[in-house]
C-alpha cells in the first residue's frame, strides 16, 4: 500500500482534536505510539489518523475484482427470519439458510462478494403491513450490498431498448447487445467496503428510523 501524506509541514493542522478512530491500531510514524487508527475507509483507500500527535495520511488499497451475486426476496427473508422453526423439516430449512448466510457473509467481509439491493426488494416490502418486519427486510436487503443497487427495472429496460432500436437502424436487428454490468449499477462495485454504514428507512406510515 503506498501512503500519501496529507501534510508534509511539521506542525499537523488536526493537532490536539479528537476525531473517532477505529482499530487496528498501529505505531504512529511521526509520534511513535501506538494510536495510528483508521478514520475512513473508501473504495479504494483508507485514511489513517493519530489523534496523539494529529498526523493523517492516506493509503492506497490493492484493487479488487467481486463476485455479483443477486439475493431475491424469498432468500433475504429466510437468511434473516427471527421465527425460530416450529417442525424438524422446516428446521433443516432453517439451518440451510443460516449456514448460506454465514458463508454468504464471510465472503462479503473477505472483499470477494456484494449482492446488490434491488427496488424490487423494496416493491415487494411495500406489500407488508407489520413495520418490524417491513423495517428488518428493508435492512437485510442492504446488509450485504455494501453500498451496491440495481438500476431500477424500467431504466434497465429502457437502455436495453434503445441499445436495440440503434442496432436495427444500422442494419443489425439480429445481433444482440452486450451491456456492461456496470450499466445496471450504481455504486463502486470492485470498491472496498467500509464497516459502518448508515441506512435511513421510510415506511409506509412515514415513519422514518436510522440504523447504523
Amino acid at each position: 500500500m503506498t501512503e500519501i501524506p496529507h501534510k508534509k509541514d511539521k506542525t499537523s493542522p488536526f493537532a490536539g482534536k479528537q476525531y473517532l478512530v477505529s482499530p487496528p491500531f498501529v505505531t504512529c510514524p511521526k509520534c511513535k505510539r501506538d494510536s495510528y487508527g483508521v478514520l475512513l475507509a473508501l473504495a479504494d483507500r483508507i485514511v489513517r489518523h493519530c489523534n496523539a500527535c494529529g498526523n493523517r495520511a492516506e493509503l492506497r488499497l490493492p484493487r479488487l475484482k467481486k463476485t455479483l451475486l443477486y439475493l431475491d426476496q424469498l432468500a433475504l427473508s429466510n437468511m434473516f427470519a427471527n421465527k425460530a422453526p416450529q417442525t424438524p423439516s422446516k428446521k433443516r430449512d432453517a439451518d440451510f439458510w443460516f449456514m448460506l448466510r454465514k458463508r454468504i457473509g464471510h465472503l462479503y467481509n473477505l472483499q470477494l462478494l456484494v449482492c446488490p439491493s434491488s427496488n424490487v426488494h423494496t416493491q415487494e416490502s411495500n406489500l407488508i403491513d407489520s413495520p418490524e418486519r417491513y423495517h428488518a427486510l428493508k435492512s437485510a436487503s442492504q446488509h450485504f450490498a455494501g453500498g451496491v443497487s440495481f438500476n431500477s427495472i424500467d431504466f434497465i429496460r429502457t437502455e436495453q431498448i434503445v441499445a436495440h432500436v440503434r442496432l436495427w437502424h444500422r442494419g443489425q436487428a439480429r445481433t444482440p447487445i452486450t451491456l456492461d454490468a456496470k450499466f445496471a449499477l450504481n455504486g463502486h462495485i470492485d470498491g472496498w467496503t467500509d464497516s459502518v454504514s448508515f441506512l435511513l428507512i421510510l415506511d409506509l406510515g412515514q415513519r422514518i428510523g436510522a440504523k447504523v
